[in-house]
């Protein structure tokens, strides 16, 4: 897969990606940042199948259309695969990163919640929504509202 195709969901994988603690919180809240959390940490792990079990369903298919728009190829690929096919595409040091990444003031409003992504000197506006069963990693892609 060509490098310059991987780029936009380079910034995909960037902007969804967190994990930090913060004050105390309520038990929704908690479990909104954890799901950051734990994107971040498969990326950081190179799991490509776990990151798509983070995201919800509408960001998986985001993902996954403008990869097949961009490489015809792996058309018919699952959405495990070609994040893996991402993650692999990516330097080691920038991966390795994400272990020390942020998430700052998650909040949350009744099923829907936001978080701020940071590492190092990127901040990014996050989103998580929980429509049933757990919380999964909504948005954001800087510049994306």
């Amino acid at each position: 897969m060509p490098r310059r195709a991987l780029l936009p969901l380079c910034l995909v994988a960037l902007a969804m990606a967190g994990c930090g603690g913060g004050k105390k919180e309520d038990a929704q809240t908690k479990a909104a940042r954890e799901a950051a959390e734990a994107y971040v940490h498969d990326l950081g792990n190179r799991d490509g199948e776990a990151v798509c079990g983070d995201v919800t369903t509408e960001l998986r298919k985001q993902i996954t259309d403008a990869v097949v728009r961009a490489n015809p190829q792996v058309e018919g690929r699952s959405c495990g695969e070609i994040m893996t096919l991402i993650l692999r595409s990516l330097p080691s040091d920038q991966l390795d990163q994400f272990t020390t990444a942020k998430i700052e003031n998650t909040k949350v409003t009744g099923k829907k919640g936001t978080f701020v992504y940071r590492l190092h000197d990127i901040r990014v506006d996050g989103q998580v929504t929980r429509a049933e069963g757990p919380w999964k990693v909504s948005c954001c892609v800087p510049g994306q509202g």
